[in-house]
């Protein structure tokens, strides 16, 4: 069989096995901080991830593994905001009741509780304002300022 080269950063090569396609209901949607994320169950994604790709073993490559994880679990989640939650439009028992499809009804209820509480508020607005004071937009896609100016 043929592998398609797949490449996580310049250190990390790794070739598919197989086109398995991952559930996105195998991680805990309702969980609100990555680091609280059980590790039974990062194990798991692990070895689902080992079985669609050819991953060497060591510590770099599992921590890599689960930063990119952890980057599209965010992702997701904000998607997921984008999409389904309107405060203005909606009160908090009506976004109980609008399930979007693959995440079950519990997790549902965390991540909308955290949006409409004072403390998602606030995380909401706080990264709001950050994203408005930044005064230098990297436009560049995937390199950086430095590898721009040695190119």
């Amino acid at each position: 069989m043929q592998a398609n080269w797949v490449g996580f950063g310049k250190n990390l090569v790794v070739g598919q096995r197989n086109r398995k396609k991952v559930k996105r209901s195998v991680l805990n949607m309702g969980e609100l901080d990555w680091h609280h994320i059980d590790e039974v169950l990062l194990a798991d994604m692990i070895n689902v991830i080992r079985d669609c790709f050819v991953i060497p073993d060591g510590e770099i490559y599992i921590n890599k593994i689960l930063s990119h994880i952890a980057k599209v679990w965010r992702q997701y989640k904000s998607h997921l905001k984008s999409l389904y939650f309107k405060p203005q439009e909606r009160s908090q028992e009506e976004h109980y009741n609008t399930i979007p499809c693959g995440i079950s009804r519990d997790n549902w209820r965390k991540l909308v509780k955290y949006w409409f509480s004072e403390k998602g508020q606030y995380m909401s607005e706080y990264g709001k304002e950050a994203r408005a004071s930044q005064c230098h937009i990297h436009t560049f896609g995937g390199k950086s300022y430095a590898n721009i100016r040695a190119d």
